[in-house]
């Protein structure tokens, strides 16, 4: 009998989609508006916590990215800001997308923690 890791819960297809809708929305957001949305202002990314491969996955399927391989058009560091005195400087990242008017946003703090932002390719941090 082999050792068997933890299974992923099955996510909700409700949620799935939700998450997708709410990914086109934030991409009209910075056509709109030419502003960034994160990925944890997202109405259903408390609904996919616990599942941020699969949520990343989506993502970066959606706007045909993959960090690994593809290089960022920008990067850059952050660490002029109060609000991020606690968490130190972040490195960002910036990637093209499928849609010419949208990037990818990789930020990743002193800790290595992750977060993604839909985002237009200049913009207020």
């Amino acid at each position: 009998m082999g050792i068997e890791g933890p299974s992923t819960p099955e996510i909700d297809p409700e949620v799935l989609e939700a998450f997708k809708t709410d990914l086109n929305d934030a991409v009209e957001f910075v056509k709109e508006f030419e502003a960034s949305t994160p990925l944890q202002n997202l109405p259903s990314f408390e609904s996919l916590v616990g599942s941020e491969i699969e949520m990343i996955e989506i993502l970066m399927e959606k706007f045909a990215v993959n960090p690994n391989t593809d290089k960022a058009i920008r990067q850059y560091l952050i660490t002029d800001s109060q609000e991020r005195e606690k968490i130190g400087n972040i490195q960002v990242r910036v990637f093209a997308t499928n849609d010419p008017d949208v990037f990818l946003g990789q930020y990743t703090d002193s800790n290595g923690s992750v977060d993604w932002t839909i985002r237009p390719l200049e913009g207020e941090e």
